[in-house]
C-alpha cells in the first residue's frame, strides 16, 4: 500500500488539464512498459539502443519502477478531471484499483525522503511539480547520448554506455600540517559518503574527454530512478545547471525556472526558492565552471555566493571543471579528479556498449597493445570510445602511428558518415567543397583559444556571417559544429520569463575538436612567419593546456612541426613534449632513438607538481626506451610515488608505470615509506636485468628491515639500497642501516643530494652533517646540499638550522638549494650571507632558491666581484 499511496499523492499534485494527445502518450506508454518492459521509445533512438537496454539487469526494473510511477501520476490526474461529478470515495477506490494493476510489475523502492509525499499543502503540491518537471527534463538529456559523435542518429542511453573513470580525492595527511595527498576513490557512488569527503562543497576536476558531463548524467538518471547505491538516493531534490547556460542570470533560481522549468507555467521563481529552502536534502550539480560566460568575473553572483559558502550552506554542491575557480571556500571544499580509463574500465566498456563477442573484445586490445601511442592516448575516455567503436565496425582499420593520424581519420568518418546520408532518396546533395577547404573555421578556432578563457562559443548569427550560411548548414549537418539554443537574457533578472527571447549558440562537438582545426591555422603562422614572430604567438598558448593542437599542428606540416619542437625544445620543461611531437612528425620511434637516449642518460624526474600531460609525457618516453633497448639511468619520483601493486608503480596522478626494462637506478623523495613500501620498491626495480641501485633522497624510513621480508633476487644480486641524509646504506642480509665510512661509500652518497629535512628528526639531520662533514675533510666532492624548511639564520659562516643544529663549513660543495617554510622571506644580509658561505668552497658553483621570498637587489660590489670570479650562478625556481 505504500506505493499506492505514493500514486495517490502524486495524482493529486498535478493539476487537472489534460488533452486528447496527452491521453494517446500516456495510453501508448502504458502498453510497452507493460508488454515489452521498455522505456517508450524517444525521437532519435535506435532500435540497437533498445536492445541494449533489455539486457541491462540495473536498468530494467529501476527505470520501469519510475516510469510506471509518473504514468500512476498522469493518469489518475485524467481520471480526476473526467471524474468530476463522481463521488470522492469512489474516485478513490478506482485510483487505488489503477495503482495497484499497475504495481504488479514494479520493484518496490523506498528512500530516507519519499519522492511524491502526500500534498498536504500548496507548497507541498509545488515541490511535486517541480520534481517531475526535473525528472522530465533529465531523462530527455540521458537517454539520447551519443558516444560517437558522427553517428548522429546512434543514441544511447547513458546507463547503456557508463563506465566509470578512475577518480581520486585529496586527502590531509595526519599529524601533518598543510600536507594533503592524492587518494583512490573505489567509486563514484563514494563521492558523498566517504568519510574523507563529508562536506557540503566539492569540485571536480577533469581534462576534455574524461567524462565530467557523462558522469553528471549518469547521477541524473540515478536520481530519476531511485537508484539505491547511488551517492544521490535519499535526495529529494536535484539540481543540474550546465554553466555556460548562465551568461547574464546572476540568480540561481531563475536560472532554474529558466533552464530546467522554462515550460512549467505552475511554478515561478519564488516557489523554487521556497522549496529549496523547505527541502532536507538538496544536491546541486554545476557543470563545466570552465565554460561559464563570465568565469571568475562574476562579482556577487548566486553561483560565487553557492561556491564561497554564503548562499545554500545546507544544500550538498558539486562543480565541475578543467581547473579550479580562484576563489572558492577552502575550508570545506573537497577536491576530486578523474583520472581516465585503466584497463579494467576500458574492457568494462567494450562488454557493455559495443561486443560480447571475445574475439571481437580482443581484435580492439590487440589495436592498443600494439601501438604504445595510442595505448597512452586511450586513457582518456573519449578517445577511446570512439577507437573501440571504430575498431569494431571496421575490418580494415589501420593501425595509426601517431595522434594526428588518429584524429584525421575521425573527422573523415564525420564527413564520409555525412555523404553516405546523402546518397538516400530525395536527400540534401553533398558538397565536398567545404570538407576540404576550412580556413576560415581554422582562424575562427584558433582565435577562441588565444583568448584567455578560451572562448569557443559563437552565436549562430556571428557565424553564419563569418563562415556562410552554406558552410554553416554543412558543418552542422556534419556534427562539427552542435547548436544549443540558449535563452537571449539581457541580464535584468526582472524581466518575466515569458519575455525572453531563444537565440541559438554554436560550439564545436568538443575542445578537442576545435584544437583540431586551430592546429591548420598554427601550421600556417609556422610557415609564414619568422621563428620570432612565431614565439611571440605560440607564447599565448599553454602547451600543457593546448597539447593536442601542438601534436597535430606538427604532425600536419614538416616545416611547421620543425619550429614548433624548436620552440618548445627552448621552453621550461617543453623538451619532454617536444618528444611527442617529434613522433608525431616522424612516426616512427627509429627516428628520435638519439634525443631518446640522450634525455634517458639524465635524471628523468617526475615531480608531484608537474601537469599530469608533462608526467604522461615522461612514462611514455620512459616506456618507448624500455621497448627499443634503451638505458634510463635514473628514475626520481620527487613526491609523487602512491605505491607499488603487483609490479607496477602507481602515482598520485593517477597515472602509472610498468616495469621498465633498462632501469638501472629508482630515486624517491616521499614522505614516510613502510618495510613493505621498499620490499616493493626493490621488486619493481629488479624486473630489470640492468637495475642496481634504490635511493632514498628525502624520506622517513624505518630504523631496520626484517631480512625474510627482503627480496632473495636483490640479495643475490647485491641492489645497493642508499640513504643519504641518514648517511646509511642497508645491508641486505641482516636488515640494517650501515654507516657510511668509506670513502668510496661516502664519495657514492655526496655524488646525489643531501636532503637535511625540517620533517627529519634531529638523529636523520645529524647523520647528514656527519657524512657531509666526513666528504669535506677528505675533499670529496658534494654535489648538492639541500635545505628543506630547514634554514634558520647565519652567523660568521655557521649555517643555523630550525632544529637547533649548524651546519659548518663545507670546503668540496658545488650547490646550494634553500626552500623555506611558506610565508618565510629571505632578506639581503642573509642573501648575502648565504652566498659567502657557499664561496667559502673552491668548487662552489650555484645558489639555488625553491618557493622562496626573495628581495629585488641583493648583493654589494663586493660579493657581486666574488661571485663573477667564481662564476656562480642563482637561480629562483617555483615549480608549477
Amino acid at each position: 500500500m505504500g506505493n499506492v499511496k505514493a500514486k495517490e499523492s502524486t495524482a493529486a499534485s498535478i493539476e487537472h488539464r489534460s488533452n486528447d494527445g496527452d491521453k494517446e502518450d500516456i495510453e501508448t506508454t502504458i502498453a510497452i512498459d507493460t508488454t515489452s518492459q521498455l522505456h517508450p521509445t524517444r525521437s532519435g533512438t535506435s532500435t540497437g539502443t533498445q536492445s541494449l537496454r533489455q539486457t541491462n539487469p540495473e536498468r530494467g526494473s529501476r527505470v520501469q519502477s519510475a516510469e510506471v510511477k509518473d504514468v500512476a501520476a498522469q493518469v489518475q490526474s485524467i481520471n480526476i478531471k473526467k471524474s468530476s461529478a463522481v463521488s470522492q470515495a469512489q474516485n478513490a477506490a478506482d485510483l487505488e484499483r489503477s495503482a495497484v494493476a499497475l504495481d504488479t510489475t514494479e520493484e518496490s523502492v523506498s528512500s530516507p525522503y519519499d519522492k511524491t509525499p502526500a500534498p498536504t499543502t500548496l507548497l507541498d503540491e509545488k515541490k511535486n511539480v517541480i520534481v517531475n518537471g526535473l525528472k522530465k527534463h533529465y531523462r530527455e538529456q540521458y537517454e539520447n547520448v551519443r558516444p560517437i559523435p558522427y553517428f548522429q542518429d546512434r543514441n544511447y542511453s547513458v546507463v547503456d554506455i557508463f563506465v566509470e573513470s578512475g577518480m581520486q580525492i585529496l586527502v590531509n595527511q595526519p599529524g601533518l600540517a598543510g600536507s594533503s595527498m592524492w587518494n583512490r576513490l573505489s567509486s563514484y557512488k563514494n563521492i558523498f559518503d566517504d568519510p574523507r569527503m563529508r562536506s557540503t562543497r566539492r569540485i571536480l576536476e577533469g581534462e576534455p574527454g574524461y567524462g565530467k558531463s557523462t558522469l553528471t548524467l549518469k547521477l541524473a538518471y540515478d536520481w530519476c530512478n531511485d537508484v539505491r547505491d547511488s551517492p544521490l538516493f535519499g535526495i529529494e531534490i536535484l539540481i543540474i545547471l550546465r554553466m555556460r547556460q548562465l551568461n547574464n542570470v546572476s540568480s540561481i533560481y531563475r536560472a532554474i525556472k529558466l533552464y530546467l522549468l522554462r515550460n512549467e507555467e505552475r511554478v515561478k521563481q519564488s516557489d523554487i526558492r521556497k522549496v529549496l529552502e523547505s527541502c532536507k536534502a538538496v544536491a546541486i550539480l554545476l557543470d563545466g565552471y570552465d565554460e561559464y560566460p563570465v568565469g571568475d568575473n562574476d562579482g556577487e553572483s548566486d553561483v560565487r555566493r553557492i561556491i564561497m559558502s554564503k548562499m545554500l550552506q545546507e544544500c550538498d554542491v558539486t562543480l565541475t571543471t578543467r581547473y579550479l575557480p580562484d576563489e572558492y571556500d577552502k575550508e570545506i571544499t573537497r577536491l576530486l579528479k578523474l583520472t581516465g580509463f585503466d584497463e579494467t574500465a576500458r574492457d568494462q566498456y567494450i562488454r557493455l556498449a559495443i561486443t560480447g563477442d571475445e574475439k571481437a573484445i580482443e581484435k580492439i586490445k590487440i589495436g592498443l597493445r600494439d601501438n604504445p601511442i595510442l595505448d597512452a592516448l586511450c586513457q582518456v575516455p573519449l578517445f577511446f570510445v570512439m577507437f573501440a567503436h571504430m575498431t569494431h565496425e571496421r575490418d580494415d582499420f589501420q593501425k595509426f602511428k601517431c595522434v594526428t593520424e588518429f584524429f584525421k581519420y575521425v573527422v573523415i568518418c564525420f564527413h564520409k558518415h555525412a555523404r553516405n546520408k546523402t546518397t538516400d532518396y530525395n536527400a540534401e546533395r553533398y558538397n565536398p567543397y567545404y570538407e576540404a577547404d576550412h580556413g576560415k573555421l581554422n582562424k575562427l578556432a584558433f582565435e577562441g583559444l588565444c583568448t584567455k578563457k578560451q572562448h569557443i562559443a559563437w552565436s549562430k548569427e556571428y557565424l553564419c556571417q563569418v563562415l556562410g550560411n552554406e558552410f554553416y548548414d554543412h558543418y552542422i549537418f556534419v556534427g562539427i559544429l552542435v547548436g544549443e539554443e540558449v535563452l537571449d537574457i539581457d541580464g535584468e533578472d526582472t524581466i518575466a520569463e515569458e519575455d525572453t527571447k531563444v537565440r541559438i549558440e554554436v560550439r564545436f562537438y568538443h575542445k578537442l575538436v576545435c584544437e583540431w582545426y586551430a592546429s591548420f591555422r598554427v601550421t600556417e603562422i609556422a610557415v609564414t612567419q619568422s621563428e620570432t614572430e612565431l614565439k611571440t604567438i605560440l607564447d599565448k598558448l599553454d602547451p600543457f593546456d593546448l597539447q593536442y593542437l601542438f601534436r597535430f599542428a606538427c604532425g600536419l606540416n614538416q616545416l611547421a612541426g620543425s619550429k614548433i619542437i624548436k620552440y618548445l625544445m627552448n621552453r621550461k620543461d617543453g623538451e619532454k613534449f617536444a618528444i611527442l611531437c617529434i613522433l608525431e612528425q616522424k612516426g616512427t620511434v627509429e627516428s628520435i632513438e638519439d634525443t631518446v637516449s640522450a634525455l634517458c642518460s639524465k635524471r628523468m624526474q617526475i615531480h608531484e607538481n608537474e601537469s599530469k600531460l608533462l608526467q604522461r609525457s615522461t612514462i611514455q618516453l620512459l616506456e618507448i626506451a624500455s621497448s627499443h633497448g634503451i638505458r634510463i639511468s635514473n628514475l626520481y619520483l620527487n613526491w609523487s610515488l602512491r605505491e607499488v601493486v603487483r609490479g607496477v608503480v602507481n602515482l598520485t596522478s593517477g597515472l602509472c608505470i610498468q616495469a621498465l626494462t633498462t632501469l638501472e637506478k629508482i630515486s624517491i623523495s616521499a614522505k614516510e615509506l613502510s618495510e613493505n613500501d621498499v620490499a616493493e620498491l626493490l621488486r619493481y626495480g629488479q624486473q630489470a636485468e640492468s637495475f642496481k641501485e634504490l635511493w632514498f633522497l628525502n624520506c622517513q624510513l624505518p630504523e631496520s628491515f626484517s631480512p625474510e621480508n627482503i627480496p632473495n633476487d636483490s640479495k643475490e644480486r647485491n641492489i645497493k639500497v642508499v640513504w643519504p641524509s641518514f648517511g646509511r646504506h642497508l645491508n641486505l642480509q641482516s636488515g640494517k642501516w650501515q654507516k657510511a665510512d668509506d670513502k668510496e661509500t661516502v664519495a657514492e652518497m655526496c655524488a646525489d643530494v643531501v636532503v637535511i629535512s625540517n620533517n627529519n628528526d634531529k638523529l636523520l639531520q645529524e647523520s647528514a652533517i656527519e657524512l657531509l662533514e666526513k666528504a669535506s675533510s677528505r675533499d670529496i666532492r658534494i654535489s648538492r646540499v639541500y635545505l628543506h624548511e630547514s634554514f634558520s639564520s647565519l652567523t660568521e659562516n655557521i649555517m643555523h638550522l630550525r632544529s637547533g643544529l649548524s651546519l659548518p663549513i663545507l670546503k668540496s660543495l658545488e650547490t646550494i638549494g634553500i626552500e623555506t617554510e611558506k610565508g618565510r622571506e629571505i632578506d639581503h644580509f642573509e642573501m648575502v650571507g648565504i652566498l659567502n658561505y657557499g664561496l667559502q668552497s673552491q668548487r662552489f658553483k650555484k645558489l639555488r632558491f625553491f618557493f622562496c621570498v626573495l628581495p629585488f637587489a641583493v648583493l654589494d660590489d663586493t660579493a657581486l666581484t666574488s661571485v663573477k670570479r667564481k662564476n656562480v650562478t642563482g637561480t629562483r625556481e617555483i615549480i608549477k
